[in-house]
């Protein structure tokens, strides 16, 4: 159930999972600290806990810079507001991210992706959480920057790379009423759905 349906015997088990869980990532990550979904176990152990979660997706990102699933779950379990984050962590977060320059990799994208979650926290207010132009404007840098080229091979890593690129972009040109932009965003997924990719 829900955590306000768990009786006390229940949290009492949880907690002994867990402390369980935590000591075997521990010791399987003392063995093999190149493998990131070894520590990345072990984030999913430290919910709530801003500073064993931040130790944990630190040794993920040694081991593998863009395992996807460890910012995902630091991003959630450490950094949202209903586990003891807030949005301004959550945007710094992202920020570093970015900072990071890797865009060999999809962590930049990481901050798009951080931006998005804020308006979501924020009830759907988009105008609220890009309040600040740049944030804006770098998202839609960022988006048109791993936007595939029409030329590039078709394979499912492009293919979900043109239609999350390009969802973004029209989330964003929505936003700022750029009509334009709107429509040839869409004219592009609907191409793009009706050649079957």
């Amino acid at each position: 159930g829900y955590a306000n349906t768990v009786r006390p015997e229940g949290w009492e088990k949880f907690g002994t999972g867990i402390e369980y869980a935590k000591d075997c990532y521990e010791r399987a990550w003392q063995i093999r600290q190149d493998l990131p979904f070894v520590a990345s176990g072990g984030l999913g152990t430290a919910m709530g806990d801003k500073r064993e979660a931040r130790k944990w997706f630190d040794r993920v990102v040694s081991a593998q810079l863009d395992f996807r699933p460890a910012y995902q779950t630091y991003i959630f379990y450490a950094l949202y507001p209903r586990w003891c984050g807030s949005l301004e962590e959550m945007k710094e977060f992202g920020e570093e991210c970015l900072a990071t320059g890797r865009f060999d990799t999809d962590v930049p994208l990481f901050y798009v992706e951080t931006m998005f979650r804020i308006a979501k926290e924020l009830e759907g207010d988009w105008a609220e959480a890009f309040k600040d132009s740049k944030d804006f404007d770098t998202c839609t840098n960022v988006l048109t920057r791993y936007m595939p080229p029409d030329n590039a091979p078709t394979n499912p890593k492009t293919i979900w790379k043109r239609w999350s690129c390009a969802s973004g972009l029209s989330a964003l040109s929505t936003l700022s009423g750029d009509y334009q932009t709107i429509r040839r965003v869409n004219k592009y997924l609907r191409e793009m759905s009706g050649s079957g990719q």
